[in-house]
C-alpha cells in the first residue's frame, strides 16, 4: 500500500511540473488518464518487464496471467505476437514492434486486452482482433502495413482510442458484424481506405479522428448501419465519404463533421452549417471549423499576440475580444440537454481582475459558478452549462490599454463636375486592432459616414474634404483630401451649361429637350426618332413638331406630309377639300 502512495505522490509532483498552457490546455485530462490507467493495473496484477524478465514479448505472455501487465522498455522487437490472455500491453518510451513484412504483428484472440504506447510497423497488419470483447487499443503509432494497420473481425465493445495511423492500405478496418465499438481521437493519413467499415458493423461510434489525404476515401461504409458519426475531421480526402447499402447517423443531434470541402454559411453564428444541405448527401449539421476539444484564438494588439485557449466539448463560434467591454464572448453549441463545460484559459497581460472572485462568467447573460485558478501570468476559468446554443460572455475588471492611434486615410485628390457623383473610400485606414467609426466633412457644410460613401457637389469650387477614423478605444486619427468641383461644359465649346443655350450642341435648344423629355446632355438623342414617324428628334425640333407624337397637331396628317406639323387652325384636310370642290366647280363650268 505505502508503495502505491508514494507512486500515486510521484505522478502527481510529475503533473505539478506541467507548464501552464499545456497544464490548461490538455495535458491534465490526459496525463491523468494515462496515470489513472496505470494505478488501476497496478491494483490488479503483476508487472512483467521486457526484456529485463525475459527477452521477448511473447515470453513474457506467455508467463502472465490474466489481468497482468508485460511493460516493454524502448528498443527495437522483431516479433509476431500472439495475445491470448487478458493481459496489459504496455510500451515505456515507445518500444518498436516489426513484422519484417510478414503476418499479423499483434494478433489478439481473447476479450479485455489492452495495448497501448507501442510503434508497431512492417506487417500484412498491425493489429489483428478476432472475437475479442472490450479490448483496448490506445495511443500506438501503426504505420506501413499492406493490408490493414488495425483489424477488427467479430470483435465487440472495443475501444480504438488517440493512434496515428498512416501509409497502410485499410487503417482502422472493421470487418464481420464488429459492433458496438469506439473509433475515437485517431489520425489517419496517407493511406487508401481511411475508416473502412464493412458487412454488418453496425452500432459503432466514430468520434473526434482526424482523417487525411487517404487515396481512395476517407471513411468508406457498406452494408453498414446505425453507426453514429461526428465530430470527426475529413479533410482532403479524395472521396471524402464512399458509402453503399449503408444507413447510419451523420450528428449527434447538434453537431455534425468537419469537411474540408463544406462551402456552405452558418447563419446564425453557431459553428454549424446552415445551407448546401445535406452535405454529401449525409451531414446536415456540417461544422464550419475543425473539430477539436482545445481551440486557439490568437488576439493581435500591437505587435504582441495574445493566446486565449478554450478547453471545450462544446462547438465553439463566434470568438471575439472587445477592449472597450473588458469581455471575451463566444457562442457554444451542443446536444440539447446534455452536460457542456468550459475551461478558458486568459493571459493576465490581456485581460484580469483583482481579487479573483470578481471574475464575471455570463452564459446568455445569467451569471454562473465558475471556478478559478490563476498564477502569475494566466487566470484559468472553468463553468458548466446545459448544452443547447448558448452565449458566454466572460467579464473583466482591467483590460489591457489600447493607446496606439489607427492611421486615416482619404483617398487621393479628385477632379470632378458640377453634380457629378464622387466616390469617398477610406479602406487604406488601418489600426492595431481594427477601425470602428468612419466620418467625413465634405467641406460644403454636409457630412457623411462610413468607410465607402458618395457625395456630389452642385456648384463649382475647390473643396477640403476631412476624415476622421476612430477605433474601439477611441483613438482617432484624421486625413484630408482636395475635390476640385469644375464647370459643366459638356460640348467643350468654353461656354458653361448654365450659360450655354445647346450644352451638347445638337442643334435643339436646352429649354425644348428639357420641355420634351430629352437629355440636353446628351448629343446622340438628336438621331432618335421616338414617336416612329420617320422623324429624328432634330427635324421634329425644326418642324416645330412633339418628338412623341406622330401626328402633333392632330389633324389626321402625320408630321412627315403635314404641311403645317405644328398648328391646326386651318387643317390641312379641309384646305384640301376646299381646293377640291372649287377645281370641280371650275371645271363645271368650262363645260358649259
Amino acid at each position: 500500500m505505502n508503495g502505491k502512495i508514494i507512486l500515486t505522490l510521484f505522478l502527481v509532483l510529475s503533473l505539478s511540473k506541467i507548464p501552464w498552457r499545456e497544464f490548461t490546455a490538455c495535458a491534465v485530462s490526459d496525463s491523468l488518464t494515462a496515470a489513472g490507467e496505470f494505478i488501476r493495473h497496478l491494483t490488479s496484477g503483476i508487472i512483467i518487464h521486457v526484456p529485463k524478465d525475459f527477452p521477448s514479448i511473447q515470453k513474457a505472455i506467455n508467463a502472465a496471467n490474466d489481468g497482468d501487465i508485460v511493460l516493454v522498455a524502448a528498443g527495437k522487437y522483431y516479433e509476431h505476437i500472439s495475445v491470448n490472455k487478458s493481459v496489459t500491453l504496455l510500451g515505456k518510451e515507445g518500444p518498436i514492434i516489426d513484422g519484417n513484412g510478414t503476418g499479423n504483428v499483434i494478433s489478439v484472440i481473447k476479450d479485455n486486452v489492452e495495448i497501448s504506447g507501442f510503434a508497431v510497423q512492417n506487417g500484412y497488419r498491425g493489429i489483428f482482433l478476432s472475437h475479442s470483447v472490450s479490448s483496448t487499443v490506445r495511443s500506438n503509432i501503426l504505420i506501413s502495413h499492406a493490408w490493414a494497420s488495425i483489424e477488427l473481425q467479430y470483435s465487440n465493445g472495443t475501444i480504438i482510442n488517440g493512434n496515428r495511423v498512416s501509409n497502410s492500405d485499410h487503417a482502422i478496418y472493421l470487418l464481420f458484424s464488429s459492433c458496438s465499438n469506439t473509433i475515437s481521437d485517431n489520425i489517419v493519413t496517407n493511406n487508401s481506405q481511411g475508416l473502412p467499415l464493412s458487412l454488418h458493423c453496425d452500432g459503432n461510434t466514430i468520434v473526434g479522428n482526424t482523417v487525411t489525404s487517404n487515396s481512395f476515401a476517407g471513411i468508406v461504409l457498406g452494408e453498414n448501419n446505425d453507426n453514429t458519426i461526428y465530430h470527426n475531421n475529413f479533410v482532403d480526402n479524395r472521396d471524402q465519404v464512399y458509402s453503399y447499402n449503408s444507413s447510419n447517423n451523420w450528428d449527434n443531434g447538434a453537431e455534425g463533421n468537419y469537411w474540408s470541402d463544406y462551402t456552405g454559411k452558418d447563419q446564425d453564428g453557431n459553428g454549424v452549417g446552415d445551407t448546401l444541405l445535406p452535405h454529401k448527401g449525409f451531414d446536415y449539421r456540417p461544422l464550419m471549423e475543425p473539430w477539436s476539444t482545445r481551440r486557439a484564438f490568437d488576439i493581435a494588439w500591437g505587435k504582441e499576440i495574445y493566446c486565449v485557449i478554450a478547453l471545450c466539448n462544446s462547438t465553439l463560434a463566434s470568438f471575439r475580444f472587445s477592449d472597450a467591454l473588458k469581455q471575451i464572448s463566444f457562442n457554444v453549441t451542443g446536444p440539447s440537454g446534455t452536460a457542456g463545460f468550459c475551461n478558458v484559459t486568459i493571459p493576465r497581460k490581456l485581460l484580469w481582475v483583482d481579487p479573483p472572485e470578481a471574475w464575471l462568467t455570463q452564459v446568455d447573460g445569467i451569471r454562473t459558478t465558475t471556478t478559478v485558478v490563476e498564477n502569475a501570468t494566466h487566470s484559468s476559468l472553468y463553468f458548466t452549462y446545459t448544452h443547447s446554443t448558448h452565449m458566454v460572455e466572460i467579464i473583466g475588471t482591467s483590460v489591457i490599454q489600447d493607446t496606439t492611434p489607427p492611421l486615416a486615410d482619404a483617398g487621393p485628390d479628385q477632379t470632378v463636375t458640377e453634380d457629378e457623383p464622387i466616390i469617398f473610400d477610406a479602406k487604406a485606414s488601418c489600426d492595431n486592432i481594427g477601425v470602428v467609426n468612419y466620418e467625413w466633412d465634405f467641406g460644403d457644410g454636409t457630412i457623411g459616414t462610413g468607410m465607402i460613401t458618395t457625395h456630389t457637389y452642385p456648384d463649382p469650387g475647390t473643396y477640403n474634404v476631412t476624415l476622421k477614423v476612430k477605433d474601439e478605444a477611441g483613438n482617432n486619427a484624421t486625413d484630408s483630401t482636395t475635390i476640385t468641383v469644375l464647370v459643366r461644359d459638356t460640348d467643350g465649346d468654353g461656354t458653361p451649361d448654365v450659360t450655354d443655350p445647346d450644352d451638347d450642341n445638337d442643334g435643339m435648344p436646352d429649354t425644348w429637350e428639357i420641355e420634351n423629355g430629352l437629355n440636353p446632355h446628351d448629343e446622340t438623342d438628336a438621331s432618335l426618332d421616338p414617336d416612329n414617324d420617320g422623324l429624328i428628334n432634330l427635324k421634329e425640333y425644326q418642324r416645330g413638331a412633339s418628338p412623341h407624337l406622330p401626328d402633333s397637331d392632330g389633324d389626321f396628317w402625320s408630321d412627315p406630309v403635314d404641311i403645317m406639323p405644328e398648328t391646326a387652325l386651318i387643317p390641312n384636310g379641309i384646305i384640301i377639300v376646299i381646293v377640291v370642290i372649287l377645281s370641280m366647280i371650275v371645271m363645271g363650268k368650262r363645260a358649259r
